[in-house]
């Protein structure tokens, strides 16, 4: 209702429906929503902020905790990021949450090869999963080294606030 455009994929279709729906009924039109798991599907895009939930349904869990909450393995995280970071325009970002099964250093280390810096913006404990953290990613500037942003350093370009209209 602000002006902002939203895209939506997701692979099932009974979860396509309902957000439709959803979005029908809150009044927004109807949305630019496609079922599917490949990222290809919005090749045409550049996005300013790319929310992407990681398959936490598939991989293997490591001890009893995540033996019933499997975890992606790393191709399974890399593969899909590889193909959604070219879609971040200018400035754009990526969020995305992930257990904390390795202390935090996986994902970094997949965003950082990928020519992406990160910064954790919340850390969660959950009763089955443990603890998990909710990662700000976006492409690297050329002159800024690739990685996990220290807490405190500063974050290239304009700074960026979600607001509630």
């Amino acid at each position: 209702r602000a002006g902002g455009e939203v895209a939506l994929m997701d692979g099932s279709e009974a979860s396509v429906r309902s957000v439709r729906r959803s979005f029908l009924m809150g009044g927004f039109g109807p949305p630019d929503i496609r079922c599917g798991n490949d990222p290809s599907v919005y090749e045409d895009g550049s996005f300013d902020l790319i929310a992407w939930n990681a398959p936490f349904l598939d991989g293997e869990g490591v001890d009893d905790r995540s033996a019933r909450v499997f975890r992606p393995t790393v191709d399974q995280l890399r593969d899909p990021l590889a193909r959604l970071i070219p879609l971040l325009g200018r400035g754009g970002r990526l969020l995305l949450p992930q257990p904390d099964d390795d202390g935090g250093q996986r994902l970094p280390e997949i965003l950082a090869e990928l020519g992406c810096r990160s910064s954790v913006l919340v850390m969660e404990q959950f009763p089955v999963l443990g603890t998990v953290r909710l990662y700000r990613a976006w492409r690297c500037p050329p002159d800024e080294r690739a990685g996990l942003v220290d807490p405190g350093e500063s974050l290239s370009g304009a700074s960026w606030v979600l607001r509630d209209r």
